[in-house]
């Protein structure tokens, strides 16, 4: 040390940038999860962003643990879209069955015609399951590759 440094009895560190940016990476984790609620509720998000969009934003920052709390955020999509599946395939059902007791149904070819297209209503929450599993696993490879990159 030289002799013209105080000594003190504390020891005062460098600044550093990280603080601040893990301080906004926390903000915009809170204000990413706000968004995602608002938009789930069938709302619009805010300024076109969406709750995904704050995986992205974690990854930019190089934050994975903000990345990856977007990813089990985004694991919750997946729990209610499996949850509702059986709900919205029984609901075709019932809506066929609601069809043919109220006689809306005159012809086997109306039945056939209404069964298909509530079949294809029907198919659309698979799809979605589907698509939001696939979304999922493609953030968690996202994230398992760029962990390896370091």
């Amino acid at each position: 040390m030289a002799e013209h440094a105080k000594h003190h009895d504390y020891h005062l560190v460098n600044p550093s940038p990280w603080p601040a940016v893990g301080a906004t990476g926390a903000f915009l984790t809170a204000v990413g999860l706000i968004i995602w609620m608002r938009s789930m509720g069938g709302g619009a998000g805010l300024f076109g962003l969406t709750g995904p969009s704050m995986f992205f934003v974690g990854v930019l920052i190089n934050s994975t643990g903000l990345a990856w709390l977007g990813v089990i955020l985004f694991g919750g999509t997946v729990v209610f879209a499996l949850i509702t599946l059986p709900v919205e395939l029984n609901a075709s059902a019932r809506a066929m069955a609601m069809l043919r007791d109220n006689g809306l149904v005159a012809s086997d070819q109306d039945e056939k015609g209404a069964s298909s297209v509530l079949n294809a209503a029907a198919l659309t929450y698979v799809a979605a399951l589907a698509q939001t599993l696939m979304t999922l696993l493609y953030y968690v490879s996202i994230l398992s590759g760029g962990s390896r990159r370091r």
